[in-house]
């Protein structure tokens, strides 16, 4: 929420937010086509921001440094702004009131509503588009992939083919081989058979 006085635009914004808020305010003025030099400028003469409940103020040095990427700032007072506290320790308010001074050529209208279109991006699932790296990376992996699988559904093939030319079993796709045993033929009785009776000393 923000209001124009005169030269100036104050907004309101949630501690929880503020650091994000900075980010993505800090991206704006980078994109806005200043000199290298110019944005810590911009921060130290025309950002302040101060508690709405304890009133401590907040420097656009301060603001900018909020704005870099989370890390161990050396600063208790960033660090506790970094986490959604206020910058004096025991406080318990929620809101802190942002003015931006008039700084030619900077239109702050346009950049506040820059910043919010940022954090409306940032907010967005990873998932909402493909980047064209990202197209290009997944269209290659797709490529590989399939590559991969026809190069694995040759040698399958091939492997079944040698398995059917040699007689070998094919799971699923081939019969097992099945013998048939014929009962082997039993032996011939000799065709004469000698009996004799000794009677005497003769054979009968």
């Amino acid at each position: 929420m923000s209001m124009v006085q005169e030269s100036m635009i104050v907004r309101e914004e949630h501690l929880l937010k503020l650091a994000p808020f900075c980010r993505a305010l800090g991206e704006a003025i980078d994109r806005s086509g200043l000199a290298v030099e110019q944005p810590m400028e911009v921060w130290r003469e025309a950002v302040t921001a101060h508690c709405a409940r304890c009133g401590i103020v907040v420097s656009g040095e301060e603001l900018f440094a909020l704005s870099q990427p989370p890390g161990d700032n050396p600063i208790a007072k960033i660090r506790r702004l970094g986490l959604g506290d206020c910058a004096r320790p025991g406080c318990e308010s929620y809101f802190y009131q942002l003015t931006f001074r008039a700084h030619a050529p900077l239109d702050w209208a346009a950049l506040l509503a820059e910043a919010e279109a940022i954090q409306t991006e940032r907010a967005r699932p990873t998932s909402r588009k493909l980047t064209t790296t990202d197209l290009a990376r997944g269209l290659l992996q797709c490529g590989l992939t399939r590559r991969a699988a026809l190069a694995l559904g040759l040698l399958l093939l091939l492997l079944l083919i040698r398995q059917w030319r040699v007689g070998g079993r094919i799971p699923f796709l081939r019969e097992p081989e099945r013998f048939h045993v014929t009962p082997a033929l039993e032996e011939p009785q000799p065709a004469d058979t000698f009996s004799y009776t000794v009677k005497g000393n003769h054979f009968i």
